[in-house]
């Protein structure tokens, strides 16, 4: 008989991620200022590009508390169903998951801050046409923080910080596409999981004839057709040589 197994399919973090942080970005955001007015504007960042001496603005504005809440519960429902459907701890993998995005993106931060941190180490310290080149491709960003009295931080990349950015996305990529780890237990045995008394009776439709034999012998009458064999005296014994050698 064939027996056919369902083949669990793998969960499509990266794919997911991407969606949902497109969608939080241009429609979802916009959605939630309507929502929770309050909320809106008080972080905000808009990234440009710079490349040669084009300085194309993007039309992105990223609100810095209402995007990552939206991607937070859409990614926890979007974890939920998977789980549901494939038949599997949902707690177990919303934790390792969403703490690979969070860390991921920690990560993305710190390398983008070191490449800034060595540019600006650096760029003083190197010609004019070598500084020149450094900053001919970066990506820029203008941080917004009226809450705290910090209107626009502008912040001028380069080469460097671009680069930085490139590793961070990559270490991004590597964790939140990890496959969450699973303790593997092996299974118990029907033998191990039975109780003493289950195994004494699975023992005994086995092998009754062993139980009846155990049992002490019920005494019989003795009679002339069934009676028991005599002792007779050895009258003498006669040795037999085993292995005989002569000595001398």
């Amino acid at each position: 008989m064939v027996i056919h197994h369902r083949r669990q399919r793998a969960f499509p973090a990266l794919l997911i991620v991407s969606l949902l942080l497109i969608f939080c970005v241009f429609p979802g955001q916009g959605w939630l200022a309507r929502l929770f007015p309050r909320l809106s504007g008080l972080a905000t960042i808009d990234p440009s590009l710079t490349v040669l001496d084009f300085h194309p603005h993007l039309p992105i504005t990223i609100d810095l508390i209402l995007v990552p809440l939206l991607f937070l519960v859409l990614y926890t429902i979007a974890i939920l169903l998977f789980s549901i459907r494939q038949h599997k701890p949902f707690l177990g993998s919303l934790g390792q998951r969403v703490g690979a995005v969070a860390s991921g993106t920690f990560f993305w931060v710190v390398c983008v801050a070191a490449g800034g941190l060595i540019s600006y180490l650096l760029l003083d310290h190197l010609p004019v046409r070598a500084r020149d080149s450094i900053n001919a491709i970066a990506i820029n960003a203008d941080v917004h923080i009226p809450s705290i009295g910090y209107k626009t931080n502008s912040l001028r990349g380069n080469i460097l910080s671009l680069a930085g950015f490139l590793a961070g996305m990559a270490i991004f990529i590597g964790k939140v596409g990890r496959k969450p780890q699973t303790r593997r237990s092996t299974p118990l045995t029907r033998e191990q999981r039975m109780t003493p008394y289950q195994r004494m009776l699975q023992d005994k439709r086995a092998a009754p004839n062993h139980y009846q034999s155990s049992a002490p012998p019920v005494l019989r009458r003795v009679t002339s057709a069934n009676r028991p064999c005599r002792s007779e005296p050895l009258l003498s014994l006669q040795p037999e040589a085993v292995n005989y050698r002569p000595l001398g």
